[in-house]
């Protein structure tokens, strides 16, 4: 089941990331806040599988970290671009 999970994520991430970057030429550092990727034994390592099996000709270019209270410190940014406009 984890490592569905892994898959279908690291399906919406290299979605993203062809968006902004479709020949997926530059490196990319991911940012994930949660439970999963934190605690369940071996989810960060099913993830980066999934990222590589999807970016072949790019493995290791996108890669994750954790990112504690990602949810707080996306909504600053969000706050801080609003106000800047």
């Amino acid at each position: 089941m984890a490592e569905r999970s892994a898959r279908l994520v690291a399906a919406t991430f290299c979605g993203t990331i062809r968006h902004v970057d479709p020949e997926a030429r530059h490196p990319h550092v991911v940012a994930v806040d949660g439970s999963l990727y934190e605690k369940l034994p071996g989810y960060a390592e099913n993830l980066q599988h999934a990222l590589d099996a999807l970016l072949p000709t790019r493995t290791g270019h996108v890669t994750t970290i954790l990112a504690k209270d990602g949810s707080g410190i996306g909504a600053a940014i969000a706050a801080a671009t609003a106000s800047a406009r």
